[in-house]
């Protein structure tokens, strides 16, 4: 059992490690390139640290159900950050403003982070395969990876492995870094006026 716990942190740890990396990535480039849909992917990639380290935490000490509540609200709104930076950076504009968090029960939390996570990689691979652009694909790649851990985490079925999701979330995390270092490689530094 408690083998199961420290594995169980070690992964999820590791997808906070990883998250934080790809935040602080992204706040680089957002500094350099002042590019919006940097500014979002790095807001969406602290939430998900944030994420991620409370529901470390609470593994640990078994704080309350409400410490779950809060875990995914933060990783609802990375999951829509996240959706949100796909879109913007394909769309060029993002219509839709994010609205103030209301606490609303975990599975509708999860399934509205699903949704934009989803959305994001349905556009992504539309414009990847418009374009033929590999980077964009790549991120597509990522975006179903993480879908696919999530939506394996929210419906729990029997017989795959406890470990699959979470391992399937940071590889897509991990395919994240590659477009993003590599945009961050071949860009230029811009000026902001003052």
């Amino acid at each position: 059992m408690i083998e199961a716990v420290i594995g169980s942190n070690l992964i999820i740890g590791s997808q906070g490690v990883v998250s934080l990396v790809i935040a602080s990535y992204a706040i680089k480039g957002y500094r350099r390139l002042r590019s919006n849909t940097l500014k979002l992917f790095s807001l969406a990639f602290l939430f998900l640290f944030l994420g991620f380290a409370i529901e470390v935490f609470n593994n640990v000490v078994m704080v309350d159900i409400w410490v779950t509540y809060i875990m995914n609200a933060f990783h609802m709104l990375g999951y829509v950050f996240l959706g949100l930076s796909h879109v913007a950076s394909v769309r060029k504009e993002v219509k839709e403003e994010v609205a103030a968090l209301v606490f609303i029960p975990t599975v509708i939390m999860k399934s509205l982070g699903l949704y934009f996570l989803l959305y994001a990689a349905v556009e992504t691979t539309i414009a990847s395969m418009k374009r033929e652009h590999r980077l964009a694909l790549a991120s597509s790649i990522a975006l179903y990876l993480i879908f696919l851990g999530e939506f394996l985490d929210l419906i729990a079925i029997k017989g795959v492995p406890l470990a699959l999701p979470g391992v399937l979330r940071f590889l897509g995390f991990i395919i994240l870094l590659i477009p993003l270092v590599s945009v961050l490689g071949t860009s230029k530094k811009v000026e902001v006026e003052k």
